[in-house]
């Protein structure tokens, strides 16, 4: 799966919030190599993230 694909189906996607991390060096199975901690690191950077503050004009 490309970039550009992907980037194409979350810019269809209704809802304001959205990150795409991308990892070079990690497979499909992510969670069982041995850099399974670079994946760790961005899920928590994901999860730990303030709220977003509405911009009004």
């Amino acid at each position: 799966m490309n970039s550009r694909f992907v980037l194409g189906f979350t810019s269809n996607l209704p809802h304001a919030d959205k990150q795409m991390v991308k990892m070079a060096g990690l497979a499909h199975t992510a969670l069982l190599g041995i850099n399974r901690h670079r994946l760790f690191h961005a899920m928590q950077a994901f999860l730990s993230m303030p709220e977003r503050i509405p911009f009004q004009s």
